[in-house]
């Protein structure tokens, strides 16, 4: 009787560790070690299999579980019982001894150069999840000296499957919105102008590396208190009634300023709503003003842009600016001290590469790509 309380005690200190690991990768190998303890096995392996590349792009391991990552991709490739897996439903037990008897492991290369060496013979498996080309599979793995699995233990795993069915949806569904956080803040960081996310108090939810650079300066903006400040003590007071309107309920507020900094440099703000706001597990959506700050004396470098947008070399694309500036060929041959005929071989090659024809267009074409400056 104690004996079976350990173990549903052990059952379910497992389940719990299970949906730790879901949203904590990390704990993956403490949940294994758990789990194939308790089908006294030697080892556990979860892995997610990609039809599509060949190849795991997800794996997770006790801590038992031996063998090299390199050589783990080509034998998952070749391992027969994966194969036959692969075949049948999600939830479908596989136990390998009751498919491939000592005749077929004696000579079969899987089991012969990988599985065996690392005194793995006898497994029991199961697909989880099946969501496109990838699959999530869970194995246990017992050596010859153990046996193979028991219909106990296989009784055991389709108790757990519904667990581990949902654990697999829970991590999926979790790497997704972790992966797609990732790319929002990759896009929200190649952009050039501070953005930040605050609440009505002006307190920062988020804000992208821009922003963050501009705070470090402190030369216009910076976080006092953990709210946004301004150098003037009135246009601190002007930007927190701003993001306050904005943030309010169902407001269309918001507005915009200009701040001088220490330097010489002037800094436009715009503040308006965000159409959607923080929302916590205890606190019910949080309206939020997005402010977007822009250095209006830091002119853009169409040079580089040039290069980048058409493939320009460095002497082009500066070519190309001194033309759109309004300068002659000749002014510029001298201003470089370069023969002219340099600088027309270089337009014919600028107007072949941005699919102009003629220095007007060229001009035309350069205007669209400058960036706006605003001037008080």
């Amino acid at each position: 009787m104690r004996r079976r309380q350990d173990k549903s005690a052990a059952v379910q200190e497992t389940i719990a560790l299970l949906y730790e690991a879901a949203i904590m990768p990390d704990q993956w190998s403490n949940a294994l070690d758990l789990m194939y303890g308790l089908f006294d096995a030697m080892a556990a392996h979860l892995f997610v299999w990609d039809e599509l590349r060949d190849q795991a792009i997800a794996s997770y391991a006790s801590k038992s579980y031996s063998g090299r990552e390199e050589a783990l991709r080509y034998y998952l490739r070749i391992d027969p019982r994966r194969a036959l897996l692969a075949r049948q439903p999600v939830g479908w037990t596989l136990l390998c001894h009751k498919h491939f008897d000592e005749a077929f492991v004696r000579r079969n290369e899987f089991y012969q150069d990988y599985s065996l060496p690392l005194g793995r013979r006898y497994l029991m498996t199961t697909n989880l999840l099946k969501a496109g080309p990838a699959t999530t599979t869970m194995a246990f793995f017992r050596s010859p000296a153990q046996g193979p699995f028991s219909s106990d233990a296989c009784a055991l795993l389709e108790q757990l499957c519904p667990h581990l069915q949902r654990v697999a949806r829970i991590q999926r569904r979790f790497q997704q919105l972790s992966q797609e956080a990732e790319i929002g803040q990759d896009l929200l960081d190649s952009v050039q102008t501070g953005l930040l996310a605050a609440d009505a108090t002006a307190r920062v939810i988020r804000m992208n590396q821009a922003a963050e650079a501009m705070l470090r300066a402190g030369d216009a903006i910076w976080l006092l208190s953990d709210r946004l400040a301004a150098r003037k003590h009135q246009d601190t007071e002007l930007l927190h009634r701003l993001i306050c309107q904005a943030a309010s309920e169902a407001s269309s507020g918001g507005g915009s300023m200009i701040v001088e900094g220490r330097s010489t440099c002037r800094y436009g703000l715009m503040v308006m709503p965000l159409s959607r706001g923080a929302t916590t597990l205890d606190k019910p959506a949080v309206p939020l003003a997005l402010v977007t700050v822009n250095n209006l004396d830091q002119r853009a470098q169409p040079d580089l842009k040039l290069m980048q947008m058409f493939r320009l070399t460095q002497a082009e694309a500066r070519l190309a600016v001194k033309i759109a500036s309004g300068k002659r060929l000749g002014m510029v041959a001298k201003e470089h001290r370069v023969r002219i005929s340099t600088l027309r071989t270089q337009m014919r090659a600028i107007f072949n590469k941005t699919g102009t024809t003629r220095q007007a267009e060229l001009v035309h074409l350069m205007s669209g790509l400058s960036s706006p400056r605003v001037d008080s």
